[in-house]
């Protein structure tokens, strides 16, 4: 299938799963009562999410930050701290950059 067709599918798509959700109709019903068929729900639904994790990925940079003493105490190399929103994560220094992109991740689908 062509891009901008493709394109145009999966915004329409969206659109779909946004007003299924909105409509606080269990999925099941409010499918039927579109004609929607439930498989292609939820393998398009799949299939955005799936989209937008790897978008998400791809745009996640990490920049080292000198930390403010008086802000955070006295400085330690055993843990990182993490302020994202009102969330504060504590993770011991030697996490892997894929297991902070986790939690990253993580944090922000959650909210």
């Amino acid at each position: 299938m062509e891009k901008r067709a493709m394109a145009v599918r999966e915004e329409q798509w969206i659109q779909t799963i946004a007003a299924a959700k909105q409509s606080g109709q269990p999925i099941k019903v409010w499918c039927a009562e579109h004609g929607v068929p439930l498989s292609s729900f939820y393998k398009w639904q799949r299939k955005m999410r799936d989209s937008l994790l790897t978008k998400e990925k791809a745009e996640i940079q990490f920049q080292e930050l000198e930390v403010p003493q008086n802000i955070c105490g006295p400085a330690t190399s055993d843990r990182i701290l993490l302020h994202i929103q009102d969330i504060l994560v504590e993770l011991p220094a030697g996490a892997s950059a894929e297991q902070i992109s986790a939690v990253v991740r993580g944090i922000r689908h959650a909210g």
